[in-house]
């Protein structure tokens, strides 16, 4: 169970940052359309389904993970290793905080009619939960 919920993990991660980026660049194009209706806010959706359902699956991996029951065993310890503390504090932390941006930029979209002022807020929350999310991802993971 352990290695699934791993390599789905891994796999759906490069899904959840490739709409997270199209959600940016595309929020960057709807700066430059003040007063006009938006057309879509699906992208947004998928990029805020995506960080969702990688929250499931990372929750998966925090309550199953030997890794974790390691650190939790011996607190002091944890903290002195960089790789433990990462994925037992810093990770799980910084990726809440980044879905949990995500997901106010998407509820504050709803309200929202201007395609500039979309953009701008796309861009504000999507573009700090994508950056605090990219900022934790560990890079020994980024090798196929």
């Amino acid at each position: 169970m352990y290695t699934g919920l791993l390599h789905a993990h891994h796999w759906l991660r490069y899904i959840a940052l490739i709409l997270l980026l199209i959600s940016i660049v595309k929020a960057i194009i709807d700066l430059k359309h003040k007063g006009q209706e938006i057309k879509s806010r699906k992208t947004e959706l998928y990029s805020l389904i995506s960080v969702h359902l990688q929250l499931l699956i990372g929750l998966g991996l925090f309550f199953v993970s030997h890794k974790i029951e390691l650190a939790l065993g011996d607190m002091g310890m944890a903290m002195k290793d960089p790789a433990l503390r990462l994925a037992l504090i810093e990770h799980p932390l910084l990726m809440l905080i980044g879905i949990i941006l995500i997901t106010l930029g998407y509820m504050k979209l709803k309200t929202i009619t201007d395609r500039a002022l979309y953009g701008k807020t796309v861009l504000i929350y999507y573009g700090i939960g994508t950056l605090l999310i990219l900022s934790r991802i560990p890079m020994y993971s980024w090798t196929l």
